[in-house]
């Protein structure tokens, strides 16, 4: 059924006017902005496009919290006057069509208005807004600057029970004026939430719809179109591949409905709906002004009664009641019954009440203060419940004197304009001391941090401790006992306190808080803060290399994997292995060597052999927890001994004598030398007769005996010894021949 005391139904001839925006419609793309950069359609022949019908009807006057606000927009310096009664009456004439539909939907039994903001006259408000160009950023920057906000980066806007969607009607720029942005249509910020809830995103979010162009224009279908996006209607995301949910029946995922005649259907080239192309087989029609339906079928987003098992019926519904920005006219007043109150602790309260809002959309705040002119309210916000059904509610409020007593009082307000207040309530603040947790500082690259906060004594002697864990049962307390706040820094009336802890997990998130107490053991904590440690990194320390020889050597480090699963290595070069703190290209590498998890810190070692007795070497050591080269430690250098005894060559051999040469290496300790010699490598005999010194430097020391008393042409071993507190070393064995011997007799000559 239709309203009654409007037109009688039956088809309608379109007027002039309706006609000419037709004929405009197809040469008009329709486009639409989802939250996501503007998409535009090619096909603009949908039934958005025809002429409002000439009914008209008051929208409901609603100057608070969720409301649509009528815009005006236009060019600096454009000289037209304001077409406010056009755009009151297009408002009403949209407002018409919306409480018709639904009234057929329900068969009469509900009947949904626009929730427009109005004058003091009750009429609809007109803001005029000046704009730069009609893009999205351009009209969000000219929103949120000159109107009541907007989202942007930097402001979150209106939101909650305070979202606004503006209805927008702008001027056509006049011929050859250049503008940012572009004539046209288009929504900006529609969400895809299709859930069944006041907290709906649709209805706790502003957005605004935008219709530019001349008042022929704004006299079609197209501005209800747009707003009913910025309501939510047709839900569907814009792909297959990006379906956050199930998308409403016969959504094109672009926005519109596609089966058939119907404000919000037309083909939008989605191409994505399982429900196929836009065709009008399911709903036909005609383009009527009166009988263009909103949602033909009252299955897709809008039915004043949803039938049980429809998609409307357990989804988001534009016509249903959870939707604060189209609702029925309010016939009695809201109740408000203030309930008892509570500490929270000394700065902060908890008030209560109950409202009943005696309509579709009712609001709530409560008054406070110290005495019974209050003086300070709370955020407007929306009642919870719908109707008859009562609700409790209840608010938080801070920043309040210690051991105080504040008034409250509930009030409430629906649709009908009425202000109801509870009674009067008391509560009183505690005077316990308060603690105020501060963000903590974490040990860059430790498993430790400093626990912060600052304490309000409240004018009594205080104490204060920190809890820490991994959970907010904490399980950890420090300092152990606790401090007098006193021994903290005062700074703004506050006690700022500070504690270090150690001995954490790595990459582990931590619950803290602080704690202050009086005497009697009362007070209140601070709020509970997380903080979390970095990532294990392991290090290493390279250490002096042992067990030095000539030729081997054993390299040593102290490894912290930090309680982690890590593997280490050793690099050596004769020449350097980092350069400015960075690995050169060349070095040896020892084998990876594994440490297993929850290993403490590790001496770590490595023999290495093949070294060049008296050179010079550098090392340093890795440690990862991959098996891929990290950076090196700082590297360590060290000098393999010399040999400690190296047999030279004989020289000035005679019959009976010779010089025996060698070289004797002491390494730094006090050495002696002997040369052993004899006919065989049994040698027997020893020069000199007592072991001499070669003294306890580094470098080698060349050491000399002389022989004698030896047999002629007869070969002798020799090689020297070096003796020291270590031990005795012998050098290689080499020969030598003496001499045979000479004589200056003459013999007889042969006969």
């Amino acid at each position: 059924m239709r309203i009654a005391s409007h037109c009688p139904l039956g088809q309608r001839t379109l007027k002039a006017s309706s006609t000419v925006a037709v004929a405009l419609a197809l040469l008009l793309a329709c486009v639409v902005v989802l939250g996501n950069p503007s998409t535009a359609h090619s096909e603009g022949t949908g039934a958005a496009f025809g002429g409002l019908p000439e009914q008209e009807r008051a929208p409901i006057c609603r100057n608070s919290g969720n409301r649509i606000v009528v815009v005006y927009a236009h060019l600096s310096g454009y000289n037209e006057p304001a077409p406010t009664e056009t755009i009151r009456s297009v408002v009403r004439r949209t407002n018409w069509k919306i409480a018709d539909q639904s009234s057929i939907s329900s068969g009469g039994a509900r009947v949904v208005d626009m929730a427009v903001e109005c004058t003091s006259g009750g009429v609809p408000k007109v803001h005029d807004l000046i704009v730069t160009g009609f893009t999205a950023e351009l009209m969000k920057e000219a929103l949120d600057e000159d109107l009541y906000g907007y989202p942007t980066v930097s402001n979150p806007g209106p939101s909650g029970a305070n979202a606004i969607k503006y209805l927008v009607f702008a001027a056509e720029p006049p011929p050859g004026v250049k503008v940012g942005g572009r004539g046209g249509t288009f929504a900006n910020g529609k969400k895809n939430d299709a859930s069944k809830s006041m907290t709906n995103e649709n209805a706790t979010s502003t957005a605004f719809a935008l219709t530019v162009g001349t008042q022929v224009k704004w006299e079609t279908h197209v501005p209800m179109h747009e707003m009913l996006h910025t309501f939510g209607a047709v839900l569907g995301t814009f792909g297959p591949a990006d379906k956050s949910y199930e998308p409403a029946p016969f959504s094109s995922y672009r926005g519109h409905c596609v089966d058939g005649v119907d404000i919000m259907c037309y083909d939008d080239n989605g191409g994505h709906s399982p429900w196929g192309e836009y065709n009008e087989e399911r709903c036909p029609g005609s383009f009527s002004p009166v009988t263009v339906p909103i949602d033909c079928e009252k299955d897709t987003y809008f039915s004043g009664a949803p039938a049980a098992g429809t998609w409307l019926a357990t989804h988001w519904n534009l016509a249903g009641p959870e939707n604060p920005f189209l609702t029925t006219k309010a016939t009695q007043a809201p109740k408000a019954t203030t309930k008892a109150g509570s500490p929270i602790d000394s700065n902060s309260l908890v008030v209560r009440g109950n409202v009943t809002p005696n309509a579709d959309y009712g609001a709530y705040y409560f008054k406070y203060g110290t005495t019974t002119s209050y003086g300070a309210t709370t955020p407007l916000e929306r009642a919870p419940s719908f109707g008859s059904s009562p609700a409790d509610v209840s608010a938080e409020l801070s920043g309040l004197a210690a051991g105080t007593t504040y008034h409250y009082q509930l009030v409430a307000t629906n649709d009908t304009g009425q202000v109801v207040t509870g009674a009067d309530e008391t509560v009183t603040t505690t005077n316990a001391p308060v603690a105020f947790t501060d963000p903590a500082a974490v040990a860059s690259g430790e498993a430790a941090a400093t626990l912060e906060g600052r304490v309000n004594p409240n004018g009594l002697t205080t104490t204060y401790y920190f809890e820490y864990g991994e959970t907010t049962a904490y399980g950890a307390k420090v300092p152990v006992p606790a401090k007098d706040v006193t021994t903290g820094q005062l700074s703004g009336g506050l006690w700022q306190v500070e504690e270090s802890i150690g001995g954490l997990k790595y990459n582990t998130t931590y619950h803290a808080r602080l704690v202050a107490e009086n005497a009697d053991g009362s007070g209140d904590p601070g709020e509970d803060i997380t903080f979390t440690t970095p990532k294990a990194i392991p290090s290493a320390i390279a250490e002096a290399p042992t067990d030095l020889t000539p030729n081997e050597a054993t390299l040593r480090a102290t490894i912290d994997t930090k309680g982690t699963e890590a593997y280490y290595w050793f690099a050596y070069s004769p020449n350097k292995v980092l350069v400015d703190g960075k690995p050169v290209e060349e070095y040896e590498l020892t084998e990876f060597r594994h440490i297993a998890a929850g290993e403490g810190p590790v001496s770590a070692s490595e023999e290495i052999s093949g070294l060049k007795p008296g050179a010079s070497y550098h090392f340093a050591v890795a440690v990862s927890t991959t098996e891929e080269m990290t950076d090196l430690s700082d590297e360590v250098s060290f000098t393999t001994p010399v040999e400690p005894a190296v047999t030279g060559e004989a020289s000035n051999m005679t019959a009976d004598a010779a010089t025996l040469h060698g070289k004797v290496g002491p390494n730094g300790v006090a050495t002696t030398y002997q040369f052993e010699y004899g006919p065989t490598t049994a040698y027997g005999s020893v020069a000199p007769a007592s072991p001499k010194s070669a003294g306890s430097g580094s470098g080698h020391v060349a050491v000399s005996e002389e022989i004698a008393g030896l047999q002629p042409k007869t070969t002798y071993h020799f090689r020297v010894t070096a003796t020291n507190a270590k031990g005795t070393v012998y050098g290689e064995d080499k020969t030598f021949s003496t001499w045979a011997s000479w004589s200056l007799a003459s013999t007889a000559n042969p006969q």
